[in-house]
């Protein structure tokens, strides 16, 4: 039954292959380009950074769902937030080439991990911290690099994100109409993704973005997700009228405000000594209250730096 998951059936419906090509009047701080695969394949990318002289403040790896491009991603969300993103998919999508496949999620990601710092290096974007984010399908990637590199990457955000492939409904209901066979013996079937598994290992910060009404991945996967996160930050924003694909358009501003805050709220945990020194009280009490630690019995400045730093 192992190989069920890579069958054309599974694949043709996992996958929902969407083509484009590159763009060739693009401004000049976006970069269309393809990862390399060992098997001659490619995984088509668009990288973006704010315009300028403008240092990002981190780069989002950005992996998406299984019926989009690329291209959907809202790019201005994210570099009017100061960040710069690297959005890439899978086998097939956009200029993409070969077929995708469950049984491929994983070694294909990992192939491309290893070129994202020359990639990064090369458009300007070299030591700057990393934010890996999934959509939908795209959170099994972001799951799988975040739990086999977990220094790499500062933070993790879900949205709407695949956690559970097995107990998603209506991917029984299609193993039951095409495959009844092996729907009498679902339990025996393996999972090939382990997902919650990999999000058990990941220590970095976890935002989780899933809309109540999620018709595609029922919400209980966002708090399946939540429960096992063993990292000490983690939060669920639940989006009460949203269902799988209008997260975004419902939150409108906010979402981009819930992840700067995401973001912020890191930064304030990867203080250097040299960060302290140059702090304001105010961003002092802020980091301080990040990490959990009372300040209110600090009088002067220097209480404060030196409470900070003895908990770097």
């Amino acid at each position: 039954m192992e190989n069920l998951w890579n069958t054309p059936l599974v694949s043709g419906i996992a996958f929902q292959v969407q083509q484009s090509t590159k763009e060739t009047n693009i401004p000049e701080n976006f970069l269309d380009g393809e990862f390399n695969l060992s098997d001659g394949e490619k995984i088509a990318f668009r990288l973006a950074k704010p315009q300028g002289e403008t240092k990002a403040k981190v780069v989002v790896i950005h992996f998406h769902a299984n019926a989009e491009l690329i291209t959907d991603v809202n790019f201005d969300g994210y570099l009017t937030s100061g960040y710069a993103v690297l959005s890439l998919g899978y086998r097939g999508y956009a200029w993409g080439t070969g077929s995708p496949t469950i049984g491929t999620l994983f070694s294909d990601a990992n192939e491309c991990f290893k070129q994202f710092e020359d990639k990064l290096n090369q458009f300007g974007l070299n030591d700057i911290p990393w934010i890996i984010q999934g959509r939908s399908l795209g959170a099994t990637c972001a799951s799988y690099l975040a739990s086999e590199y977990p220094s790499k990457f500062i933070g993790i955000i879900f949205e709407s994100g695949l956690v559970d492939i097995k107990s998603i409904p209506m991917v029984y209901d299609l193993a039951k109409s095409f495959m009844p066979q092996v729907a009498a013996a679902w339990d025996s079937v393996p999972d090939p993704l382990r997902i919650l598994e990999k999000i058990s290992k990941i220590s970095a910060p976890l935002l989780i973005i899933h809309g109540r009404l999620d018709e595609l991945i029922p919400f209980n996967q966002a708090e399946k997700c939540l429960s096992t996160a063993t990292t000490k930050t983690k939060r669920l924003h639940e989006v009460k009228e949203a269902g799988h694909n209008d997260v975004r358009f419902l939150m409108g501003n906010g979402y981009y405000q819930l992840i700067s805050s995401f973001v912020d709220h890191i930064c304030l945990l990867k203080l250097s000594p040299e960060d302290v020194d140059k702090m304001g009280i105010s961003q002092l009490k802020s980091a301080l209250k990040a990490r959990g630690i009372d300040s209110s019995q600090c009088v002067e400045k220097s209480e404060l730096v030196s409470l900070l730093k003895s908990s770097i």
